[in-house]
């Protein structure tokens, strides 16, 4: 991905995920002490304190979740970005930084079935479709003269049809979905646990 404010969707959510487990391991701790006469008092004066951070919080994890699902235009266009430098530096592995470029760019490829929108007339091995019955075509795609019985314009090409990028947007908003969800429910119920806590 590009560096664009779409990381702050990713990271919010696991910001609230971690300060989640600190406000229940305290909630577990409040309410093992609430069962001894004793140990309770000494949480009195956390309570209200504690019931707002877990109130802000709760709304925080709302907040994130509808986040995500606002800036499917930024993901989209972040990994327009992304892809593009990817696959404009795809060869460029003696530069320091991208020496791993180009597998990156292939192991893509080959684990989401897709191919990245090369250039014109030449593809990678990556994004050529094993399951496909003739041999990978990976250069001079557009010459039927170059290739025995092939027609660019009517066959199907062995190459994956899917690009990379409605790949990775279908990836990434079937774990926001999946995602959002539960975190939805988990909203919901604490919505419901602090409304019965009042």
């Amino acid at each position: 991905m590009d560096n664009t404010d779409i990381h702050i969707v990713p990271n919010t959510l696991m910001i609230v995920g971690l300060a989640s487990l600190g406000i229940n391991y305290f909630a577990s701790k409040i309410c093992q002490d609430a069962l001894d006469a004793g140990r309770f008092p000494r949480w009195k004066n956390f309570l209200k304190p504690y019931f707002a951070v877990s109130c802000f919080f709760t709304v925080l994890m709302l907040l994130a979740v509808i986040m995500s699902y606002a800036m499917k235009g930024s993901l989209e266009s972040s990994l327009k970005a992304g892809l593009r430098n990817g696959i404009r530096f795809y060869k460029d592995t003696d530069t320091p930084g991208r020496c791993f470029q180009k597998q990156n760019i292939d192991r893509l490829q080959m684990e989401f079935q897709c191919y990245g929108r090369y250039l014109v007339d030449g593809v990678p091995f990556s994004c050529c479709n094993p399951r496909s019955p003739r041999p990978c075509i990976q250069y001079r795609l557009t010459n039927n003269s170059a290739h025995y019985n092939y027609d660019y314009q009517t066959e199907e090409l062995n190459i994956y049809l899917r690009g990379c990028r409605e790949a990775l947007v279908n990836y990434y908003m079937g774990l926001m979905n999946t995602i959002g969800a539960g975190v939805l429910s988990v909203f919901l119920l604490q919505v419901k646990l602090e409304k019965g806590s009042c």
